[in-house]
């Protein structure tokens, strides 16, 4: 998202890092959970989440973001942690999202590190209009933001986490961008430590080793008929030395 100072915690949260919420479950949005909506306080921009069942993508509801940003301001929906979360067992973080429209850029902010002053890591993704859209983010896909220290680099998820927000960056060429999307079950990702065992063959399409080309198929010589080319041979050698010395 565009860059948002205030929607930072304003307290530092406990510095033990606390496990994620059970089974991976970072919001499901069965309630509110915390989530609240921030802007840059200039007038324009604006943004509204809450709740809502008229569409979900499991469960019986989502978070609706309608929002409002003006051309270099930003307005986000986040929920911010008590005490810091440790994901470094995850592999990054997955959730479904849709939007009333197409081509409604979004961001996906992770803030963490320092609680006395957070890294922002963003992700930036453009969701279906309508269908909902599942989303497996790397962390390795979330980038530092390019207004803060070391811009463009990777989240490390060795750092303990503070606060986790969809946001909206600043429009171009445009005074203000609007619009309403939505998103549901965001959870840590874990990776499968079981590979696919590889198929084998039915027994039937197993193939032998090529035999070796078979000789033709032709009636051995007996023995005696095997002899005869060297038998004319020795007789006409025979007759050569008879008729030189002669004997012929």
């Amino acid at each position: 998202a565009a860059e948002n100072p205030t929607a930072a915690p304003t307290s530092a949260p406990a510095e033990s890092a606390a496990p994620a919420a059970s089974a991976a479950t970072l919001a499901d949005f069965e309630t509110a959970s915390g989530w609240e909506g921030f802007d840059d306080g200039g007038g324009i921009s604006r943004m509204v989440c809450a709740p809502v069942s008229t569409e979900k993508h499991n469960g019986a509801q989502s978070m609706q973001m309608e929002y409002s940003v003006a051309n270099g301001g930003w307005a986000t929906c986040g929920r911010y942690f008590e005490s810091t979360q440790n994901w470094s067992a995850a592999t990054g973080i997955t959730f479904a999202a849709q939007a009333e429209t197409a081509g409604q850029t979004l961001h996906l902010d992770i803030y963490a590190g320092n609680p006395e002053q957070w890294a922002t890591y963003v992700y930036e993704f453009t969701p279906n209009a309508g269908g909902w859209q599942v989303y497996t983010v790397r962390w390795d896909e979330f980038k530092r933001v390019d207004w803060e220290e070391n811009a463009g680099s990777p989240y490390d998820p060795s750092l303990p986490v503070g606060g986790i927000a969809f946001g909206i960056p600043s429009p171009e060429g445009a005074e203000s961008s609007s619009g309403i999307f939505r998103v549901d079950d965001i959870a840590l990702a874990a990776e499968t430590s079981e590979a696919p065992a590889a198929e084998s063959a039915p027994a039937s399409e197993v193939q032998p080793p090529a035999a070796e080309s078979a000789a033709p198929a032709s009636a051995p010589l007996c023995p005696a008929a095997a002899l005869l080319p060297s038998l004319a041979l020795f007789w006409m050698a025979k007759r050569k030395w008879e008729v030189k010395s002669g004997k012929w």
